[in-house]
């Protein structure tokens, strides 16, 4: 068997006293899902990490599914929460276990890329970075999704440094801004002192973090490496608002403006409109559910007070009888070949790769962005990326990967399975043996005068055993 994308749970490596990485990870019935995540975290090119579970008292295999992991890894943890907390109180139950020196966040429904933590703490050390995090790719398994990047076109290919008011401003509703309270960070963990994820709050808890890390002083950067996979499906609770979780989020503003009395000016001006806009957010809650409980009374009543609850009253209900009903099946067709490559290969290149691999069939070949030991994507590179991401996410595919630029986007494709590496620059050999270590991968090298393929023999690929990442 080939090695099925994230590439994983095949390096095997001891936790140090100190590691470098703590990787917190809250979870709560996401047994469909978390495999795939601990083996991401598990498949870093950076080893000296831990990972640790907080299962907040998870009713399905989750807490199995994590002890058999720990069972073939040393690095990862279980915690067991004894009741449901929400994901606030389990961020805080394996924070206080954490040990490494940074700290990063990663949802048990997401996927983060192998060389993730490699290349973002890299830029952290040159930026002199207190926190930073990566540009964040959507994607679903449950049906088409708008293929995007979190960032899109707010962030061109060099880090941007966030300030406290712009990233109140990005949280704001309607703020025309992406969404920062989404981001999944990396912390410097000397530097969160005695802070904490705030446990009565079950919606915005990654924001309210984030911005009092930020209100504490410390520099926080964006950087443009789409290397955050962010899964979107049916079960997610972070997109479901209601009045309960709107009056939490107003009592933790509230809250949080007492204990940042000093606060810049510009920070304080976005404060106040976000607190408008989470007044009117719970204003409009108030209505759906009065009209839910047919309240003719109540519901003008609000109507009276907040005219303005009209119009995205409208537009929800159209919203709710346009939307296709979603199918199970996806139109696009499965089992498909795909090539990637920073320049697409031509008719000719196309059909020999396939032809010495023994896959009869058509292959789709995708255009990726070029890889770079150092630096980011701009806006357009991310944009392809998450075009490539969505569309592998739907179907199972196995993959061909050109040299390293296709070997990172290979990482991108959930559902994907690594079939081989064409080596065309016997530059770049060192570098994918050592990101191809322990997975049992078949290489080509491309002869650059005629174009002949070579099988690369390697200890991996020589041994009879077959390895499942």
């Amino acid at each position: 068997m080939t090695a099925s994308l994230p590439l994983a749970l095949t390096r095997e490596a001891k936790v140090s006293d100190r590691p470098l990485v703590s990787v917190v990870m809250a979870n709560h019935c996401g047994a469909p899902h978390l495999p795939a995540a601990i083996a991401s975290v598990l498949a870093q090119t950076v080893s000296d990490i831990e990972l640790i579970v907080a299962d907040d008292a998870s009713s399905d295999a989750s807490a199995v599914l994590v002890r058999h992991a720990a069972a073939h890894d040393s690095r990862v943890t279980l915690i067991e929460m004894v009741e449901n907390g929400g994901p606030s109180a389990a961020r805080n139950a394996a924070l206080r276990a954490a040990r490494g020196t940074w700290i990063a966040v990663v949802d048990s429904d997401d996927i983060i890329h192998p060389e993730r933590f490699e290349r973002i703490l890299e830029r952290a050390e040159a930026l002199q970075a207190d926190g930073v995090a990566d540009d964040m790719v959507f994607f679903s398994e449950d049906g088409p999704i708008e293929p995007k990047t979190l960032l899109g076109a707010s962030l061109d290919d060099a880090p941007q440094e966030v300030s406290p008011a712009y990233f109140i401003r990005a949280n704001g509703l309607n703020s025309g801004l992406p969404a920062l309270g989404y981001l999944k960070p990396m912390l410097k963990r000397e530097k969160l002192a005695a802070l904490s994820y705030d446990e009565a709050i079950r919606v915005g808890e990654d924001y309210d973090f984030l911005l009092r890390f930020l209100l504490d002083g410390n520099r926080f950067f964006l950087l443009p490496e789409p290397t955050y996979l962010y899964r979107r499906h049916s079960g997610s609770i972070s997109h479901r608002l209601s009045e309960e979780k709107v009056e939490a989020m107003i009592t933790n503003q509230k809250a949080l403006q007492v204990a940042y009395p000093t606060i810049a000016s510009e920070a304080a001006e976005a404060l106040n409109k976000r607190m408008k806009g989470l007044e009117g957010a719970l204003a409009y809650e108030q209505l759906v559910s009065s009209l839910k409980r047919k309240a003719v009374a109540r519901s003008a009543t609000l109507v009276a007070k907040r005219p303005t609850l009209v119009a995205p009253l409208i537009r929800s209900v159209r919203e709710h009888f346009s939307h296709p009903a979603k199918t199970a099946e996806s139109t696009a067709p499965t089992g498909q070949v795909l090539l990637l490559r920073e320049k697409l290969p031509d008719a000719n290149l196309q059909s020999t790769v396939m032809r010495t691999l023994g896959i009869v069939g058509d292959g789709v070949a995708v255009a990726v962005p070029p890889f770079r030991e150092k630096g980011g994507m701009d806006a357009g590179e991310r944009q392809s990326m998450a075009e490539l991401t969505q569309s592998a996410a739907l179907n199972e595919s196995r993959v061909i990967a050109f040299g390293l630029a296709g070997l990172r986007a290979a990482s991108l494709c959930s559902r994907g399975t690594l079939r081989a590496v064409v080596v065309e620059d016997a530059n770049e050999t060192p570098a994918i043996l050592q990101r191809l270590d322990g997975l049992d991968v078949e290489m080509l090298v491309r002869d650059p005068a005629n174009g002949d393929l070579t099988p690369l023999i390697t200890e991996s690929s020589a041994s009879p055993e077959r390895k499942r990442a």
